[in-house]
């Protein structure tokens, strides 16, 4: 794990289009940031968490979330 490529990204910097996601979807901002995060970096985040996929469905961030079983 010690030599895994992990990066670090600023919070505050995604707290505010985190905020306006959660604000709008009804999710946690922990959610949120996540979302915010996968399109700042312009990937898709990949979550395992049902509710958080199905809350999304037919919003405008549904394409930024992949279930992880789709995923290759």
């Amino acid at each position: 794990i010690e030599q895994a490529p992990v990066a670090i990204h600023p919070e505050p910097d995604l707290v505010r289009p985190a905020l306006d996601i959660a604000v709008q979807s009804g999710r946690t901002l922990y959610d949120s940031l996540y979302i915010a995060l996968a399109i700042r970096l312009g990937v898709p985040a990949v979550t395992a968490d049902a509710r958080l996929r199905n809350a999304l469905r037919g919003s405008q961030w549904e394409q930024h979330v992949r279930w992880v079983e789709d995923v290759p």
